[in-house]
């Protein structure tokens, strides 16, 4: 039903009752897709003290760090689009600039980390590869990324 905000809602609800240890990693979850990045990785810290030996938090926690950089930088892209000083607004894009770097190198991290490639992690790079190139006004390039990304979306859904 995709409607994020009411699940982290009623989540947020159910978990201050006696309740499975599944409910706060389904709560945390949700959190991240209604963009809430900075509360999934704090529910997410306080879940790995609780559960130390949970090997699915540690991930979430990657994760929504370099989601974090990413919204920074956007924030910091949209304060250079808005600003009327032009020092400010070079400020902003050299700092949304630093930001996007960051996130990326985090996400490669993220991609290589482990037996197996992180779908997720390169969907990211593939996203601000692509986003790059938008702001280059290289837009079919731009184009052939994302559908490259959909390509490889697509096999891993129908692998047997």
């Amino acid at each position: 039903m995709k409607d994020y905000a009411n699940a982290v809602k009623y989540l947020s609800e159910a978990i201050r009752h006696r309740h499975d240890r599944w409910v706060p990693r389904q709560l945390y979850i949700a959190m991240e897709l209604n963009g809430q990045y900075k509360e999934a990785l704090a529910g997410w810290q306080d879940y790995i003290t609780k559960f130390p030996d949970n090997l699915t938090a540690p991930r979430f926690i990657e994760r929504d760090k370099a989601l974090i950089k990413e919204q920074e930088a956007d924030e910091a892209a949209e304060r250079a689009r808005k600003a009327t000083d032009p020092a400010a607004a070079e400020a902003a894009r050299a700092e949304a600039e630093r930001l996007r770097n960051e996130a990326l190198q985090m996400w490669q991290a993220q991609a290589s980390a482990g037996y197996e490639e992180d779908p997720f992690a390169v969907g990211r790079i593939m996203r601000m590869k692509a986003l790059k190139l938008t702001e280059e006004k290289r837009y079919y390039e731009a184009i052939a990324v994302l559908q490259n990304a959909w390509s490889r979306a697509l096999r891993l859904r129908t692998r047997p």
